[in-house]
């Protein structure tokens, strides 16, 4: 009976449904690819597009031919496709949809502000002396509420003494990143997204890829130490900067915090991806 189907299937095979199938072959492949390896930002008006010619074909197509059959199921599975090929492009971007200004409350003046910077850079110095690994975040106030949610509040002026603590191997808070926004270091434990980018140094391990996740994620920046080599990292805009010394860590930061004319934090003093 299966064999008797398929025979009957093709009976009235012609040169044109063979010439309409590799069509379709063709075309299907060719915007897979497409959309594969563009950013989907990109290639939003190329799906406007197709979409556009699907409607055309079926419109000028018999129902009864491929082509028809294909382009109406590309229009309805259409959705489907792209949230399976751009999970993590439409995640960023629902992401950066949720901001919303977190503890707009804070404000501290200048002075506040240096002396933050000063505890900062300490703790970090002896953090990397002890070879004990540590993110620190510098939020901005529109910073991704589920990443503070996901560790545990603190809400407590910055001190070095804090900062060391927290990263105490033995600290039930030590597995994760800070967040500090202005003097305040509001949450800890949280977790960061980690970096998808292929071009970082084949050294970079989770600590120091979610630094750099987390500056590609959102307006942050993100010191790194690393556990193995005591190694001080600074990250910014998806961007690394590696054995940052404390004169060039306090730079970074009163720049960070506005505090400071922006002259180091630019791209030639950053590792950055091949192009």
């Amino acid at each position: 009976m299966f064999f008797e189907n398929i025979a009957k299937a093709f009976e009235n095979f012609s040169g044109v449904d063979v010439l309409d199938i590799i069509l379709i072959t063709v075309f299907v492949y060719f915007v897979i690819k497409f959309f594969r390896y563009n950013n989907i930002g990109f290639v939003a008006g190329y799906i406007a597009f197709f979409l556009a010619v699907a409607v055309i074909i079926i419109a000028a197509t018999p129902q009864s031919s491929l082509a028809h059959a294909f382009c109406t199921y590309m229009i309805y599975f259409m959705p489907v496709l792209i949230v399976a090929i751009y999970s993590n492009d439409l995640r960023r971007t629902f992401t950066r949809i949720k901001r919303a200004r977190i503890n707009r409350a804070i404000a501290a003046s200048d002075d506040e502000l240096k002396q933050a910077v000063e505890n900062i850079v300490r703790a970090t110095q002896n953090l990397a002396k002890k070879n004990v690994g540590a993110l620190i975040v510098l939020a901005s106030d529109n910073f991704p509420t589920h990443i503070v949610e996901s560790g545990t509040a603190v809400n407590a002026d910055v001190s070095s003494e804090l900062i060391e603590t927290i990263f105490v191997n033995k600290s039930p808070l030590h597995d994760g990143a800070v967040i500090i926004m202005g003097n305040k270091l509001i949450a800890a434990a949280c977790l960061l997204p980690l970096s998808q980018d292929p071009n970082l140094p084949k050294d970079f391990g989770t600590r120091h890829r979610a630094g750099v996740g987390i500056t590609e994620e959102g307006k942050a920046k993100c010191i790194i130490v690393s556990e193995e080599t005591g190694i001080i990292s600074f990250a910014n805009a998806g961007r690394v900067k590696r054995y940052v010394d404390s004169e060039m860590l306090r730079t970074f930061l009163l720049e960070a915090f506005g505090l400071k004319e922006n002259k180091f934090m630019t791209q030639k003093w950053f590792w950055r991806a091949k192009k």
